[in-house]
């Protein structure tokens, strides 16, 4: 059985391929300080897979910013950071993606959640 993973995120940046597109989309771990105020703490990174076939080819065309809410089969994979620790990579295969707004660009860190 494959891992299911559901999240909402801002595209950060697309790439195209000759075997179909990686979306990659941020999501920020948010919470409030000392003063009340909401803070972006870390961010992780997910690479969504677009298959040329699929129904999601209306994400290639996002801009930055843009908060979508995916859902879908994920893989986790790890790799060498610069800094000589270990990360961690999420790539995930969409069942779904819908958008909040038609076309509304957000910046992340201005976001209450």
């Amino acid at each position: 059985m494959a891992l299911q993973l559901s999240f909402v995120g801002f595209v950060e940046e697309v790439k195209t391929f000759d075997w179909g597109s990686v979306v990659t989309v941020s999501h920020s771990n948010r919470q409030k300080n000392d003063a009340g105020e909401w803070e972006t703490v870390s961010r992780e990174y997910i690479d969504v897979t677009i298959d040329p076939s699929s129904d999601f080819g209306w994400l290639l065309q996002a801009k930055k910013g843009l908060r979508i809410a995916v859902s879908g089969n994920v893989k986790l994979s790890t790799y060498p950071k610069k800094d000589g620790t270990t990360g961690v990579r999420a790539k995930l295969w969409p069942k779904e993606i819908e958008t909040f707004e038609s076309g509304a660009v957000v910046d992340p860190n201005e976001a209450p959640f």
